[in-house]
């Protein structure tokens, strides 16, 4: 909606012999002044070479400066010096306006057309320009109604939802689930307090089947299915792929691999559009790889939540105090909201903090370049049609490094992340001996199961405890059969046992 237009400059472009640095007579006629200038500017030009008033560049500096399809801004003409010289005219050629230095190159009479590379250049002298290059900040008066409207919306179903909030109770976070299979019990997955997701994909639900628990080391990459793992690293080595390549043509094309300034297109490196296309449009494409951002935002937003969701319900059976439910609205008891879903705020805040500066970034790294050549009247008879003029997308190759950057640190917070193990249960019994059982039996392999948290909330019929979703919980054994020795898991406010390898449970 918002964008900002890079001002590309034309300048002047001569070639000369040594001798025009010490007065030698030149002619500006047709057959060595393509470009088109005038006498009085060109012998201007010679006069101050010839009194030191014009900068010096070395080849791999003229390269860079004048090799693109527009001036950096710093100066307006360069006279290059080659040892070629014509007979009667210290002038060898001049440049039509937008012409590119590193797109001559030397004919079989040694005439340019005619500079390949910088072997071809004995030297450089730039004249400074009088004014910085400005650029422009732009809006597009269409996107801006579209996007208003579509806050405007936003804002009226926030406001409504706000308005029911009283007597709305809303499943948003883990503790909404949880108080409400607590407080309804769901009688498909009672007697099956082990459920696991696989268990209802391989329709097993409903059995009630008494399950051993066998604990093992549970990392947090466990948690989020493999489809969310496949599409989040599809986008993610997606946008490291385009960003990695676009780095190396802008830098490939770049001469001597000189970066550049940060939110700076580089001359050298554009992809042109049609000069006709309206500025907003080209506005457009230019910010169509944040589509490709934005997914990954939201995509790595639900791998973190994912694994955040599972390390909380854990909680309630590692050992330490019991816990209240984490609900959204409306507490009861000793029930507790916060102003976070899932993902708890400094690790929310530390994404949305990465994310725009990513945003920000790549913004820097693609740039809307505008340039124009009026004719003026010394070119007027060179120059068929009116101005011409430029418009294209540029690289910038430090935002684009920036951009680079920002990606692997995002990976390797999703991956350290992930290899965090999850909280362990409590000692457990076996065959007389104790040990730290390294599993958790609330872990949430594959994601989230609404089945899977009714299962873990069947309350049982001994000693029911009333208005259990508004204390403090903890998960463990809460009941054992005589008869069979099978035990039965839950939430309970009193204590609780702890699930050992030596019992099945149901």
């Amino acid at each position: 909606m918002i964008f900002t237009t890079q001002t590309g400059l034309g300048y002047g472009l001569l070639f000369v012999g040594p001798s025009f640095l010490t007065g030698a007579p030149f002619s500006n006629a047709t057959s060595n002044n393509a470009g088109g200038l005038d006498r009085f500017d060109i012998l201007n030009l010679q006069q101050l070479a010839i009194r030191g008033g014009l900068v010096g560049l070395s080849p791999a500096d003229c390269l860079q400066e004048f090799g693109g399809a527009f001036a950096t801004g710093t100066y307006d003409t360069v006279l290059v010096v080659t040892s070629f010289e014509t007979p009667g005219s210290s002038l060898v050629q001049t440049g039509l306006p937008g012409s590119r230095l590193s797109q001559f190159r030397t004919s079989s009479s040694g005439r340019p057309a005619l500079i390949a590379d910088d072997s071809s250049i004995s030297s450089c002298l730039a004249s400074p320009r009088a004014s910085a290059p400005q650029c422009s900040l732009s809006v597009n008066a269409s996107l801006l109604v579209v996007v208003a409207f579509l806050n405007l919306i936003t804002v009226i179903c926030t406001a409504g939802v706000l308005a029911k909030s009283a007597a709305f109770r809303p499943l948003v976070t883990l503790g909404d689930a949880l108080a409400s299979f607590l407080r309804d019990q769901d009688p498909t997955t009672r007697d099956a307090c082990l459920l696991s997701k696989k268990d209802v994909w391989q329709g097993r639900w409903g059995f009630r089947e008494a399950k051993y628990f066998v604990p093992s080391t549970y990392r947090w990459f466990a948690t989020p299915s493999l489809p969310r793992w496949l599409f989040a690293s599809f986008l993610w080595w997606s946008l490291v792929g385009l960003v990695c390549a676009a780095l190396a043509v802008a830098l490939h094309s770049s001469p001597a691999g000189r970066p550049g300034a940060f939110g700076a297109a580089s001359p050298h490196s554009l992809l042109m559009l049609p000069a006709s296309a309206p500025a907003g449009a080209v506005a457009v494409v230019a910010a169509l790889p944040q589509i490709i951002l934005a997914a990954l935002y939201f995509s790595a937003n639900g791998l973190l939540s994912t694994m955040f969701l599972s390390h909380e319900l854990c909680l309630f059976a590692a050992p330490g105090a019991p816990r209240p439910l984490r609900v959204s609205a409306a507490p009861e008891g000793r029930q507790r909201t916060s102003l976070y879903l899932t993902l708890p705020r400094p690790w929310s805040w530390a994404l949305l903090v990465l994310f725009a500066a990513m945003g920000f970034v790549l913004r820097q790294s693609i740039v809307f370049v505008s340039v124009a050549f009026p004719a003026t009247p010394a070119t007027a008879t060179v120059l068929a049609g009116p101005p011409r003029a430029l418009k294209a997308l540029g690289l910038a190759p430090v935002g684009l490094a920036l951009l680079l950057a920002l990606l692997v640190a995002l990976g390797a917070l999703v991956l350290g992340l992930g290899c965090r193990a999850a909280p362990p249960a409590s000692a457990g019994a076996m065959n007389g001996a104790q040990e730290v059982l390294r599993g958790n039996p609330l872990v949430l392999p594959a994601g989230s199961c609404s089945a899977v948290l009714a299962s873990r909330c069947q309350r049982g019929t001994a000693d029911p405890e009333p208005r259990l979703w508004a204390r403090e919980l903890r998960w463990g054994v809460t009941a054992v059969s005589p008869a069979t020795g099978v035990a039965h898991c839950t939430f309970s406010a009193k204590g609780v046992g702890e699930v050992d390898l030596a019992r099945c449970y149901a």
